[in-house]
């Protein structure tokens, strides 16, 4: 609770109970976040346990521009002294790094025995009729599905006509997960689309 004080900037857990009871907090986000404190750090951290072929007693880490996941094409940035960054092949810093850099760019795979239970985090963005019904039945079906909202950010349209959209950060296990997840979450009524953020602006409907 403590965390979440100080992450909320609010005085005290009466003043975060007071922020839900006016609208100001989502319940259902920062239920999300306590649970995601109160996991061990090697279960909200996966990328300790990433496995990527021929990487061995090399230190890996995920990139957070394009938040790769096992079963995308991925390559890997050597950093001298810093070990490797796991980016997508389709993110825009390969593209820019291997044209400055290509000695230090390499392409890698994931090895299958990956654990399956790791959770790895992605950005989607979901288009909704209203947020707050959305929400409560976003995060039902995601915890259905093995996963939840560890982030989250809400964006009213623009103009009177427009529709509200939930920025998420999702925990998914690989990218198969993440199509069964996204599928389902499209079907919800109170849902209108579902993008998987990849870098910058871009982004990917729910079929990745």
């Amino acid at each position: 609770m403590g965390k979440l004080i100080k992450e909320t900037d609010t005085k005290d857990r009466d003043a975060i109970l007071a922020a839900i009871g006016l609208g100001k907090q989502f319940a259902t986000a920062l239920v999300a976040r306590l649970l995601a404190f109160a996991r061990d750090e090697s279960n909200t951290r996966p990328t300790s346990r990433v496995k990527i072929l021929g990487t061995e007693g090399v230190s890996v880490q995920l990139a957070s521009c394009c938040h790769p996941i096992p079963g995308d094409s991925i390559c890997g940035y050597m950093r001298k002294g810093q070990g490797m960054t796991v980016h997508r092949k389709d993110c825009h810093h390969v593209a820019r790094g291997r044209e400055t850099e290509p000695e230090r760019w390499t392409s890698i795979g994931w090895k299958d025995e990956n654990n399956q239970q790791a959770l790895f985090t992605v950005p989607v963005d979901l288009v909704v009729t209203q947020e707050r019904a959305a929400l409560a039945s976003i995060a039902t079906e995601l915890a259905r599905f093995g996963s939840s909202i560890i982030g989250l950010a809400v964006e009213d349209g623009k103009r009177s006509d427009e529709s509200p959209t939930l920025h998420l950060t999702i925990q998914i296990r690989n990218r198969a997960h993440l199509k069964e997840v996204l599928g389902n979450l499209s079907q919800l009524p109170t849902v209108k689309s579902v993008y998987r953020l990849l870098d910058g602006d871009r982004k990917r409907d729910y079929s990745v």
